[in-house]
């Protein structure tokens, strides 16, 4: 069993966990808090914590990644 996602796309759209729709400010902006918690765990020696800030970062370049796709996808099918 995988652990659950805290971010993904869902038609366009990227979710955060419990629903929450973000756009793509705030997907900057958290992004750039999990990079900083990232270097903060790496130089405090706590590397479980590193590779969990790694992870969610990871996980919402993703799921930013994803969304994007859905919309140009869309923009291309709307065109046809």
């Amino acid at each position: 069993m995988s652990r659950p996602l805290a971010y993904w796309c869902c038609g366009g759209d990227l979710i955060a966990a419990h629903g929450l729709v973000l756009d793509r400010a705030d997907a900057g902006a958290l992004h750039g808090l999990h990079l900083d918690e990232a270097r903060a765990a790496a130089k405090a020696g706590d590397d479980p914590a590193r590779r969990a800030a790694l992870r969610l970062a990871g996980e919402l370049s993703d799921a930013v990644a994803a969304a994007d796709r859905w919309r140009r996808a869309g923009l291309y099918a709307a065109m046809l």
